[in-house]
């Protein structure tokens, strides 16, 4: 899921160009890019580090030899099957990749024990339709169980729809799964929702009104330029 997550911040002006400079590397050759690339994002969105830890923490940790080439190797599988032409276009807008692939890692035990449904991109583009009838700058939209955060970037094609930018909003977010709300960092970039993004890992349904803990509401907040 790491070596998805790392083509998923590659932005390349001609993808089959890139696709070709990524497979000539080495393993070892390859690293110092993909942490680059990392850096990049992580540099200009410090808030997101914590949240994508358990994706990346092993990068920068001199991993072993054996463990980079199983991660160039999953690169290379995932370039060869054209995840640069879906998520290095505009076409990233109208994917969850991560949550596919997080539903497919796991197993149906760990799926059901955390409650975890993927929810097609139709069907999540149809629900964030009928509920958002209206667009302001500055306006907030939560998901309280975001998972990898198929409904918020359902919302933002909907925003789009009505001519606004995502990146104007605020956005909040919150899951149990710790790989999904990594999964959900990193589709914050892809997807362009801006740098309002606030994501908390716990469980927001065990807690009730009125007892400490986060709460997720939906309100509009002024616009910040």
């Amino acid at each position: 899921m790491c070596a998805a997550a790392t083509i998923c911040l590659l932005r390349p002006d001609d993808a089959a160009a890139m696709a070709t400079v990524v497979r000539d590397l080495t393993p070892s050759a390859f690293m110092p890019n993909a942490r680059r690339a990392w850096s990049s994002v992580l540099r200009a969105r410090p808030d997101l580090v914590h949240l994508v830890h358990p994706l990346v923490d092993w990068m920068f940790d001199d991993p072993a030899e054996r463990l980079v080439e199983r991660f160039k190797a999953s690169v290379d599988a995932a370039i060869a099957a054209g995840q640069l032409t879906l998520t290095g276009t505009e076409h990233r807008y109208d994917t969850d990749l991560l949550g596919h692939l997080l539903t497919r890692l796991k197993s149906n035990t760990a799926l059901r024990g955390n409650a975890q449904i993927y929810t097609p991109p139709d069907l999540a583009l149809a629900a964030a339709a009928l509920v958002i009838d209206r667009v302001e700058p500055g306006q907030s939209f939560c998901d309280p169980v975001v998972g990898t955060g198929g409904l918020l970037r359902a919302a933002a094609q909907v925003i789009r729809r009505h001519g606004h930018d995502p990146a104007d909003m605020v956005w909040f977010g919150a899951d149990i799964d710790r790989l999904a709300i990594a999964a959900t960092a990193v589709n914050s970039v892809v997807w362009d929702l801006g740098p309002s993004v606030i994501l908390y890992c716990g469980d927001t349904l065990a807690t009730k009104l009125g007892t400490r803990g986060p709460r997720c509401t939906t309100r509009r907040t002024p616009h910040r330029p």
